[in-house]
């Protein structure tokens, strides 16, 4: 099929048969489908934050919000990304890679996701400490906030560690 026709048929939701659809189309009708579900969730949280009188609660409520935004705006990016990627690959089975690096570049690369995971690392030891120093600030709210960061540089130590051996 022309990829221009491929490109408009999947824009006008052109449902294959169950047969016909590849690996990364599952995928990435799912990724839609969850992206469309938890955009109403979104605005469940906006809704709640405009009706709530408590400002701790809009407070915690908000950075959540901000937090299931920018997961929603990843998912899009990566949609919109084996989208194009469909249109484009004739097989539509290979999932992107990090592409084509000659020896400096990954060097360079492993440098410098090793680097993250080190700065992420005295991050996480960081909070830790200042999450202790504050276990009686706000009612634990500070140490809470704390602890997420925590998570989310775990987080981010598990994605680096996904590129370091990608690089292998």
């Amino acid at each position: 099929m022309d990829t221009q026709i491929e490109a408009l048929v999947m824009n006008l939701g052109f449902k294959p048969r169950e047969d016909e659809i590849s690996a990364i189309e599952k995928l990435t009708a799912s990724l839609e489908n969850h992206v469309t579900e938890e955009s109403k969730f979104l605005k469940v949280y906006g809704e709640a934050i405009a009706k709530h009188d408590s400002s701790l609660v809009q407070f915690i409520l908000k950075l959540i919000l901000a937090d299931e935004e920018t997961h929603h705006s990843v998912l899009r990016r990566v949609v919109a990304a084996l989208n194009a990627d469909l249109i484009w690959r004739k097989d539509g089975n290979q999932m992107p890679t990090l592409g084509a690096m000659d020896t400096v570049e990954k060097k360079r690369l492993r440098d410098l996701t090793d680097e993250f995971i080190a700065e992420e690392k005295h991050g996480i030891a960081q909070s830790k400490s200042l999450m202790k120093m504050s276990e009686n600030c706000y009612g634990g709210l500070l140490t809470m906030l704390l602890g997420t960061m925590v998570h989310d540089s775990q987080k981010h130590i598990t994605m680096l560690r996904f590129i370091r051996r990608q690089l292998k």
